[in-house]
C-alpha cells in the first residue's frame, strides 16, 4: 500500500458522501474492476456534490498516475 492510496480512498468517501451513501460502481463485476478503472473509467459527479469540489478534489485524487494525486496538505 502507498501513500497514494490514501487519496484515492478520500476521493471515494467524497463520492459516497454526495451520492447519499450509494455503493461506488455498483455495476462493475469484481473480476473487472481494476482493469475497468486502468482503461481511465471513473464515477461521474454526483448530483448533490458542487462542480468544483469534484473536479478540483475527487477527480484529481483518482488521477491514473498516482505520483499526480494531490497531497492531503493541497487538499486541505
Amino acid at each position: 500500500m502507498t501513500k497514494f492510496l490514501f487519496q484515492w480512498s478520500y476521493g471515494i468517501v467524497l463520492w459516497e458522501i454526495f451520492s447519499g451513501g450509494k455503493t461506488p460502481y455498483p455495476d462493475v463485476p469484481s473480476a473487472h474492476f481494476i482493469s475497468y478503472l486502468r482503461e481511465g473509467h471513473r464515477m461521474s459527479r454526483p448530483n448533490r456534490c458542487p462542480i468544483r469540489l469534484y473536479n478540483d478534489v475527487v477527480k484529481q485524487c483518482w488521477q491514473k498516475d498516482p505520483t499526480k494525486r494531490p497531497s492531503f496538505k493541497e487538499i486541505l
